[in-house]
């Protein structure tokens, strides 16, 4: 490795013109910038698919299962399939499109028909800001839970005396056409409570009620679910569970698959300024092109003495080589370290808060999110070799055409 011995010695060694040096450290602090802000952006994107996992959906299950084709199936069937170690709590679920009604006009809503063991498992009642959680009977009186939404649309609320009119349009059966209200199954609740999760797609238009009540307003078999909602038993994580519950013509989603369009558009939005970050990253690394020319112009007379005392022009060639390489990688290095440190900082002390003219007490969170992974580091890591090789090779040909000229 005498090459790389030699390179290193040029790197530190003070310079006969002290512009080589000047121009080495601006190439080496462009790369270190770059690199820096590549590794705090892809942590920031970090941040907020953390932000989305914990903000999103409050009614998805760890794992949740449903049939491809999103019909309907029996769920015994199901599950007597499942492992009878790692499942903590599996929950039967029914979703279906209705039309809701007080005394104002219907309003599409989705009627979700879950057991009371679904209130608990996912903490409805951290969310519930009128009334109680509660769905089912009680002397002869159905009651459920609405969104936000779907109160305000209805202009109910707990305690009001008024029922909501449920109804669903019939599978089956005759249908007198001069009645319209015929095509319709309906029933009648209460409302126990209202919720507000701070997530449109649950806040807008969801009536929770009984399971056993939309089974028998839409008409469904006995038995027969639209998914299964599984909550893992402490200490099983969801990735290995969800590897071991792989079944035809089913799929196992998790978080992420439940919420893809969301998680999807985080994904390709970090994955689109690595792209751009990149692309700067590798006009930053063009400045170890002006480098190494300088270098070799400075290095002519070593290059002459190592020739003589025998060095290959391959051995030279390699030190130039190894030469451009560290210049790269020891800015690289160190934009890693001063982005890992800006970002584990921000992470833990929050330095950079959101906007000053918003409201604090509407927004969720007051700082940016951010959160470092050890693969992204990698990823950079690996950009960085890539750029700084591919300089080098050019620098290394330009210098080759212009001593042949």
């Amino acid at each position: 490795m005498l090459a790389l011995k030699i390179a290193l010695r040029y790197l530190f060694s003070k310079k006969t013109h002290n512009a080589v040096n000047i121009i080495t450290a601006v190439a080496s602090a462009c790369v270190t910038v770059a690199t820096a802000a590549i590794v705090i952006i892809l942590s920031v994107f970090n941040g907020f698919t953390k932000l989305a996992e914990s903000k999103l959906s409050k009614f998805d299950a760890p794992l949740r299962i449903e049939r491809s084709d999103r019909r309907l199936f029996p769920a015994d069937s199901v599950i007597s399939l499942l492992p009878s170690e790692g499942i903590k709590t599996v929950i039967p679920i029914i979703e279906t499109k209705a039309f809701a009604q007080t005394t104002t006009s219907p309003m599409l809503i989705e009627l979700i028909g879950a057991p009371k063991d679904f209130l608990s498992e996912n903490n409805v009642d951290a969310i519930t800001i009128d009334g109680v959680p509660f769905v089912g009977d009680t002397l002869y009186t159905s009651w459920g839970m609405a969104s936000v939404g779907v109160a305000l649309g209805l202009e109910v609320r707990p305690g009001d005396g008024r029922s909501v009119k449920v109804m669903i349009p019939r599978r089956n059966g005759r249908i007198n056409p001069s009645s319209m209200i015929s095509t319709f199954r309906t029933d009648s609740l209460y409302i126990a409570g209202v919720y507000q999760a701070e997530d449109p797609s649950v806040d807008n238009d969801i009536l929770l009620v009984d399971i056993e009540m939309v089974r028998a307003l839409a008409g469904y078999e006995d038995g027969y679910v639209s998914s299964l909602n599984l909550y893992p038993s402490d200490g099983r994580t969801v990735t290995k569970l969800k590897e071991s519950l792989q079944m035809p013509g089913f799929r196992v989603m998790d978080i992420h698959d439940q919420n893809s369009e969301s998680f999807n558009m985080i994904a390709m939005e970090k994955w689109m300024s690595f792209a751009l970050l990149a692309f700067i990253l590798l006009i930053a690394s063009f400045n170890v092109i002006s480098t190494l020319t300088i270098l070799i112009i400075e290095k002519k007379n070593n290059m002459f003495l190592l020739s003589t005392m025998g060095a290959s022009g391959s051995m030279i060639r390699n030190v130039f080589l190894w030469e451009g390489v560290l210049v790269s990688f020891v800015g690289g290095l160190a934009g890693c370290i001063l982005g890992l440190l800006l970002s584990l900082g921000q992470q833990h002390f929050g330095w950079i808060k959101l906007s000053s003219d918003i409201d604090v007490s509407m927004l969720s969170i007051t700082t940016y999110p951010v959160s470092v992974e050890f693969s992204d580091l990698i990823a950079v890591i690996g950009l960085i070799v890539i750029l700084s090789l591919l300089t080098t090779f050019v620098s290394l040909g330009t210098a080759k055409n212009d001593k042949e000229e």
